[in-house]
């Protein structure tokens, strides 16, 4: 009876371990001991590194890039499922999207020990597995929230902590050189299973235009999918190690995500900068967070109706200089707002208004029963 939650937590610890690289984790660690600087934390850490998802965009390049040019920062990051003691050896904790491991009395002890509390929602709470909508305590916690779309402002109190919106950094390097298809134009989105429902109501648009226009046109879908071809339509498995040199074999990029659906609404931009950093038009039904993003008609297109979908697709595949011309200029703007060195800055701007804040708002959060 005794050897099995044995057996299941060693398996567990196997598996957190597993998530981060143990050669980074000690340098990260070793800083951090060694170090006399304000230190942060960034977690929980969820997934392996193989993947675009939370992690690759607002924990770790982050951390690296503080690391090296900070000359007041020190990161590290925490696992999902970490010991809560080493906690308690940090300034600040910038909890990012899970919050799952979080629990009041937790959160008072850190506050009572002077750790200020930061929660970076990234896409949305709606998503995660408990929603902070229903637990009030978790927000009242915070020092500070960092948004990463408008809406989500509507999703806390009005007499919230402090808020800073903070895009997504370009975590891209490879971009598009030739805009001239020397085979059929490429239009390709990548993403999650869950998602390729709104994403296949393209489909007919895109036959419409390959037969209209008289061009070679292609629809891939890089996903978590076995490979199966539909015609013009491929769906093709999605690797990380492959994912920069797909986009920039691409023509155009498409996303939708639905305005009546209110997790797709509130979406960071996430998808699209990495779109528009690899050089490529976008079309898009936008997210909030789009719109911020994205000029329509000078760095991508916004597409609502199918006919709005059908003169854009059929624009950008008839005429390369249009591609080129929207790539080139979606790629400038995407990298003068999300380059890392901004992203990584804005987060330390944050840190500091957090740290000149008299006193902690989560210590005035008591647990049941304290």
């Amino acid at each position: 009876m005794g050897q099995a939650p044995l057996a299941a937590k060693v398996l567990d610890a196997g598996r957190r371990l597993s998530l981060a690289n143990p050669t980074w984790r000690l340098e990260l660690e070793l800083r951090k001991r060694l170090s006399r600087k304000l230190k942060v934390a960034f977690g929980p850490i969820v997934t392996g590194e193989r993947t675009l998802g939370t992690r690759k965009f607002h924990i770790d390049p982050i951390v690296r890039f503080i690391n090296r040019h900070s000359d007041e920062f020190v990161c590290n990051v925490f696992l999902a499922g970490s010991p809560r003691k080493p906690l308690f050896d940090y300034d600040i904790l910038v909890i990012v999207k899970n919050f799952d491991f979080a629990s009041p009395a937790l959160l008072h002890d850190l506050a009572t020990n002077g750790t200020r509390l930061v929660y970076s929602i990234v896409d949305n709470p709606l998503a995660c597995s408990r929603n902070h909508l229903e637990e009030p305590w978790f927000i009242a916690s915070m020092d500070a929230l960092i948004l990463s779309s408008p809406l989500q402002a509507e999703n806390v109190p009005a007499d919230d902590p402090i808020r800073v919106a903070i895009p997504p950094p370009v975590i891209g390097q490879l971009h598009k050189q030739d805009y001239a298809a020397s085979g059929p134009i490429k239009i390709v989105w990548e993403g999650m299973v869950e998602n390729l429902g709104f994403m296949e109501r393209v489909n007919p648009i895109v036959r419409r235009v390959a037969h209209d226009s008289g061009k070679p046109v292609e629809l891939v879908y890089y996903s978590n999918l076995p490979r199966r071809v539909d015609g013009i339509v491929q769906y093709v498995p999605w690797k990380l190690s492959h994912w920069q040199e797909r986009l920039v074999g691409a023509d155009v990029a498409i996303v939708i995500k639905p305005q009546d659906d209110p997790i797709q609404r509130r979406k960071p931009p996430t998808k699209v900068q990495s779109y528009m950093a690899a050089g490529l038009p976008v079309v898009c039904t936008p997210s909030e967070a789009d719109k911020l993003v994205v000029e329509d008609g000078r760095t991508g297109f916004f597409a609502y109706s199918g006919d709005e979908w059908y003169q854009r697709l059929r624009a950008l595949v008839e005429d390369a200089a249009l591609r080129e011309r929207v790539g080139r200029a979606a790629r400038g703007s995407v990298l003068a707002t999300a380059n890392i060195e901004r992203v990584a800055e804005l987060h330390m701007d944050l840190f500091r208004a957090v740290l000149a804040r008299p006193g902690q708002r989560s210590q005035a959060v008591r647990p049941a029963g304290a």
